[in-house]
């Protein structure tokens, strides 16, 4: 959970820093990464629903990256 928290906390702030600059690929970069991080923290401990949502959030930013677009 402490971990969750704190990638919970730099994804919102990916997410405001993305509002400001769409065309910044790192903001997307840090948000997939995020996602990716929950998704394999929940499975490590059995949240497997919650680690299936992380991995649906992750793969619309891959999306987002292959097309390299804001």
């Amino acid at each position: 959970l402490e971990e969750a928290h704190e990638v919970l906390a730099d994804a919102r702030e990916a997410l405001k820093a993305l509002a400001d600059a769409p065309a910044e690929l790192e903001y997307l970069i840090s948000l997939r990464r995020a996602f990716h991080t929950l998704k394999g923290s929940s499975r490590m401990v059995g949240l497997d629903e919650f680690g299936a949502a992380a991995w649906a959030g992750e793969q619309v930013y891959n999306t987002r990256l292959a097309e390299q677009r804001p």
